[in-house]
């Protein structure tokens, strides 16, 4: 009988061995390389403070620990106004113009710096309160009797009023 197997048995045993010490020797070079330090953390890698103002509103700004405040420096001035309050040199008012984002950077006396990312938008809030008073305002002088008034009180009831 003819041998059916054509790859002798010596070289798949060479192969397995080659491969073995390849792979330690892999291991054993990537471990013997010298270790470098991670980098220090720093006050450039922190994600600033996240504040909310409404379009049309205004927010007080103080810096922490309050300091008089030297330099504001806004980023988006499209979205955000920054404003100085007359006799308190700690606080600054931020008034929302249009909806978007700013970053804001406070200088304080001592020449530490605050970040703070600012988001500007709408007041849903004060849209609902402002939507239950139209609807009683418009539809209160109106008397039970008028036609078509069962129908406009149903809208504005099913609007949350």
């Amino acid at each position: 009988m003819h041998r059916t197997n054509h790859v002798p048995r010596n070289t798949f045993w060479m192969q397995i061995l080659s491969w073995g010490l390849g792979a330690l020797m892999t291991v054993g070079s990537a471990m013997a390389q010298e270790r470098v330090q991670p980098p220090a953390p720093s006050d450039a890698g922190t994600r600033p403070s996240t504040i909310i103002v409404p379009i049309g509103g205004t927010r007080p700004l103080q810096m922490k620990p309050p300091q008089p405040i030297t330099q504001a420096e806004n980023l988006n001035e499209r979205v955000l106004e920054v404003r100085t309050v007359q006799n308190t040199p700690e606080t600054v008012l931020l008034l929302g113009k249009d909806a978007g984002t700013s970053r804001l950077t406070l200088t304080g006396l001592d020449r530490s710096t605050q970040t703070f990312e600012v988001i500007v938008q709408l007041d849903v809030d004060y849209l609902r309160s402002r939507h239950g008073q139209s609807c009683r305002g418009y539809f209160g002088h109106l008397g039970d009797g008028q036609r078509g008034l069962g129908r406009q009180r149903r809208r504005c009831s099913r609007r949350g009023q």
